[in-house]
């Protein structure tokens, strides 16, 4: 079940349309990270690029969450990029704010790293 903010529904004047999006938005960020959850990084080179292409799909999401919410779409206020299934990349630092805005990628991250 998606749970929306009402203040923040009100103060950015999202109207009944826009609640809609963000709940299909919300089904659809749970769904990919479902199927990620089911991708096996070990299993290969095709497995690891089918999890960097799902990565770019929850960025989509984010920025169309972004979107709808009436925020200027920023990828340095993304936060859902690093709570993905199989991220190995740093989840204290790249909740640190001294490192605001930058993303700290761990090289052998199969979902945010380097493809091999």
């Amino acid at each position: 079940m998606v749970k929306l903010n009402k203040g923040l529904i009100a103060s950015q004047k999202v109207d009944e349309d826009g609640v809609a999006e963000l709940i299909r938005l919300h089904k659809a960020l749970d769904l990919v990270n479902e199927l990620m959850a089911e991708m096996d990084p070990t299993d290969g080179e095709y497995m690891v690029n089918q999890l960097h292409t799902m990565a770019t799909v929850i960025e989509s999401i984010e920025f169309n969450m972004q979107r709808v919410w009436k925020f200027p779409q920023d990828m340095d206020f993304h936060t859902h990029w690093l709570n993905v299934p199989h991220c190995k990349c740093p989840q204290m630092d790249n909740r640190d704010p001294l490192y605001f805005g930058r993303r700290i990628i761990n090289a052998n991250c199969p979902v945010h790293g380097d493809v091999k």
